[in-house]
């Protein structure tokens, strides 16, 4: 009983190590991981371009206390209201 659990065991290792070796070998083939590191890209490009164009101060400004921000489109929208004024999301 012993010999199969320690057999089971190690065919098991063997098979995640092939596993991660096939996964890292598709991932390189079908150009994965350089999409991911270029999506990467462009998020922090968008990110610092949202930074440096102070959006964050522009929104303050149109906003009121009976307004709240949509997450979805970051539009000012009323906060009795469930439904977006701007993209018709559900808000909460």
């Amino acid at each position: 009983m012993d010999v199969v659990a320690v057999v089971l065991i190690v065919v098991l290792f063997l098979l995640a190590i092939v596993f991660l070796i096939a996964r890292e070998y598709f991932c390189w083939y079908w150009k994965i991981n350089e999409m991911l590191g270029h999506l990467e890209g462009i998020h922090t490009a968008l990110y610092n371009l949202e930074r440096t164009n102070g959006a964050p101060e522009s929104m303050e400004r149109r906003l009121d206390a009976n307004t709240e921000v949509c997450p979805f489109c970051m539009e000012p929208s009323l906060k009795e209201r469930r439904v977006c004024d701007v993209c018709g999301k559900t808000k909460r």
